[in-house]
C-alpha cells in the first residue's frame, strides 16, 4: 500500500494567503465601482438641475448656498474669483494668476457696470450707465488709464462718439445734433476748440464750416437759407464775408467780393443781356459797369460818378457794330461824343 507524500506546511500557507488576496481585490473592485456609480448619480442630479431626470428625490433647498461672500482660490491659496456685495448691490470680481483684479461686474448709483483692467491694474474699458441714469456708456482707455474713446447716449436720447487726446480734450465728435436737426460731426484742435463742423439746420439744409482759433467761421459751404441753391462764403479772420459765391432766385450764379468791413467792392453776375461786372468804391457806390449792350449789341463800359451814380463816360458798340464814346454831365446829358 502506497503511503501519501507528506505536504509542506509552508506551501499550504502560501496558497491560503494568495486566495485571500484575490478575494480582497474582488471586494476592492466592487466597492470602487459602487462609489463611481454613486458619484455619477450625485453629478446627474446636482449639475443637470431640474431639466435632468431625478434619480432619487431630494430637497432643492439643500442645493442653495447662502453666504455674505464667496471666494474661489487656486492651489496656492490666491483668490481667483470673488462674489460679494456693496451698498448698491452685488459685486463680482475676477483676478488674474497674480491675484490682481482684471474684471469687475457690479452696481453703482446709476445702475450696473462692467470694468475691464489690464494686468497692470489700470482700467482699459468700461461699460455702464451714464450720469444721472442717462443712456448707455462705453469708455475705452489707453495704457495710462486715460479715456480716449467714449460712446454714449445722452439724457435727451441723442447718441455720440467722442475721441479724446492725452489732455482729455475732445478732438473729434460724431453723433446727433442736440437740437434735433440731424447728424453732426465736429473736428477739433488739440485744445478742444472746434475747427470743422459738418451738420444740418432745422430745415434740413446741410452745411460745412471751417473755424479759426477765435471761434470765427472763415469758410462756409452750404445751402442758401432762402432755398435758392448752393452757397460759399470765404470770410476774414473776424468772420466777415470777403468772398461770396451763390445763386440768386432766378438760378443765376453770383460772385460778390467785399471789404473787411463787409462792403461790396466787386459784383459779377448776369442780367437780361448777358454777363455783368460792377465795381464799387469803399463808400459802396458804383464806379464801373461792364456788360453787354441793350438788345444783345456789343460790349459796353460805363464809368459812374459817386455824387449821383450817373454814367459820366460810356464806351461801347452800337447796333450797327460801330464803336462809340460819350461824355456826359451830372444830369446824364451827352456833352461829347465820338464814333
Amino acid at each position: 500500500m502506497t503511503q501519501p507524500t507528506p505536504r509542506d506546511p509552508m506551501l499550504d500557507l502560501q496558497a491560503q494567503v494568495a486566495a485571500l488576496n484575490r478575494a480582497v481585490a474582488r471586494q476592492r473592485t466592487l466597492v470602487l465601482g459602487l462609489g463611481l456609480v454613486l458619484l455619477a448619480v450625485l453629478v446627474w442630479n446636482g449639475v443637470g438641475g431640474s431639466a435632468a431626470p431625478q434619480v432619487f428625490a431630494q430637497d432643492q433647498a439643500a442645493l442653495d448656498i447662502t453666504c455674505r461672500a464667496l471666494k474661489v482660490v487656486d492651489d496656492a491659496g490666491k483668490v481667483r474669483l470673488q462674489i460679494a456685495s456693496n451698498k448698491f448691490g452685488g459685486v463680482l470680481r475676477v483676478n488674474n494668476a497674480d491675484g490682481k483684479p482684471v474684471v469687475a461686474l457690479e452696481a453703482d448709483a446709476d445702475g450696473g457696470f462692467l470694468s475691464v483692467l489690464g494686468h497692470d491694474g489700470k482700467e482699459r474699458a468700461f461699460v455702464g450707465v451714464g450720469d444721472k441714469q442717462s443712456g448707455g456708456l462705453i469708455y475705452l482707455k489707453d495704457t495710462d488709464g486715460k479715456t480716449r474713446t467714449t460712446y454714449l447716449v445722452y439724457k435727451d436720447g441723442n447718441g455720440g462718439l467722442n475721441f479724446r487726446n492725452a489732455q482729455d480734450k475732445t478732438e473729434a465728435f460724431f453723433g446727433a445734433s442736440g437740437k434735433g436737426y440731424g447728424g453732426l460731426i465736429n473736428l477739433n484742435g488739440p485744445d478742444g476748440k472746434t475747427r470743422v463742423v459738418l451738420d444740418s439746420d432745422k430745415d434740413g439744409r446741410s452745411a460745412l464750416e471751417l473755424i479759426n482759433g477765435n471761434d470765427k467761421t472763415e469758410i462756409f459751404l452750404g445751402c442758401s437759407a432762402k432755398g435758392w441753391g448752393g452757397l460759399l462764403n470765404i470770410n476774414a479772420p473776424n468772420g466777415t464775408a470777403g468772398i461770396m459765391l451763390d445763386v440768386d432766385n432766378k438760378g443765376v450764379g453770383r460772385f460778390d467780393l467785399r471789404t473787411k468791413d463787409g462792403k461790396r467792392c466787386v459784383y459779377a453776375s448776369a442780367d437780361e443781356e448777358g454777363g455783368a461786372v460792377q465795381i464799387y468804391g469803399h463808400d459802396s457806390k458804383q464806379r464801373v459797369f461792364m456788360g453787354v449792350g441793350d438788345k444783345q449789341t456789343g460790349g459796353v463800359f460805363y464809368l459812374l460818378h459817386p455824387d449821383n451814380d450817373k454814367v459820366r463816360v460810356a464806351l461801347g458798340i452800337d447796333s450797327e457794330g460801330v464803336g462809340f464814346g460819350h461824355g456826359r454831365d451830372a444830369n446824364g446829358m451827352t456833352k461829347r461824343a465820338m464814333r
